[in-house]
């Protein structure tokens, strides 16, 4: 379907309709929940919330939106430039040197954390270790 939809038998997640008759169940993308929509005469007749799992509707709603429920086809090649209105692009001279200051930084946190893990794990080993020892005089 155009908007990324799949048809299914009923409905489990975002982004499924089953239609049975005069019954289309939707399950918008971005809504809390599935809805039902009830056909009269080829027009919608009511629309109402309902539990995927019970099937048991409560609440009607007077309109729902329906947004994608997938990416639209595209060509793979595009990057967010291209979709961008034309304009001017400004870049900082001192760009580049925060960029590597942060890198510097992600740097020293990883090898603080790497650390900081081995140091834990070492700590455990020499305690089981002991444990174990000690377990094994007994």
């Amino acid at each position: 379907m155009a908007l990324g939809y799949c048809l299914e038998d009923r409905i489990d997640e975002p982004g499924e309709i089953p239609i049975r008759g005069e019954v289309i169940d939707l399950f918008p993308a971005d809504a809390g929940g599935p809805v039902r929509l009830n056909l009269a005469d080829g027009h919608i007749a009511a629309i109402h919330h309902f539990d995927a799992v019970t099937q048991l509707r409560s609440e009607e709603c007077e309109a729902i939106e329906i947004g994608r429920a997938a990416e639209p086809e595209g060509d793979a090649s595009a990057t967010l430039l291209d979709y961008m209105e034309p304009g001017t692009l400004l870049l900082s001279p001192r760009g580049e040197k925060r960029r590597k200051r942060f890198a510097q930084l992600a740097r020293s946190i990883i090898a603080r954390l790497a650390g900081s893990a081995a140091s834990d794990l070492s700590k455990r080993l020499l305690s089981r270790s002991v444990t174990d020892l000690a377990n094994d005089r007994d």
